[in-house]
């Protein structure tokens, strides 16, 4: 029954044909995971990644000013170490200036 090489032929083409089917299947897990990487990136891409900016040297000149601002603290007696307080009751206030170093943003020259 198998002396033919007709039927021999058929029965090969078939099990090609069979073992194909698993292969087309795999073919396209991969591709649709393929497609799933690139979304992905598009995606990232589109939310972190903005339009780049492409420029020459900078110079940044940083920027520091000295702010005198006023402050209050609490008095205490000195003998007792506690705060004072006025006729109604209130804590009493030293009010005092002081010098603050405050930083501002920079400043950015394109030459």
């Amino acid at each position: 029954m198998l002396r033919s090489a007709g039927l021999r032929f058929l029965i090969v083409g078939f099990l090609g044909l069979i073992m194909f089917i698993p292969l087309e299947l795999v073919s396209a897990i991969v591709s649709e995971r393929d497609d799933y990487s690139l979304q992905t990136i598009r995606e990232v891409s589109r939310e972190w990644g903005g339009a780049q900016l492409i420029s020459g040297p900078q110079l940044v000149i940083p920027v520091q000013e000295l702010v005198t601002e006023e402050r209050r603290r609490t008095k205490f007696d000195q003998a007792t170490g506690e705060a004072l307080r006025d006729d109604k009751g209130e804590l009493v206030y030293e009010i005092f200036q002081e010098d603050v170093l405050k930083t501002r943003d920079p400043i950015y020259v394109y030459p």
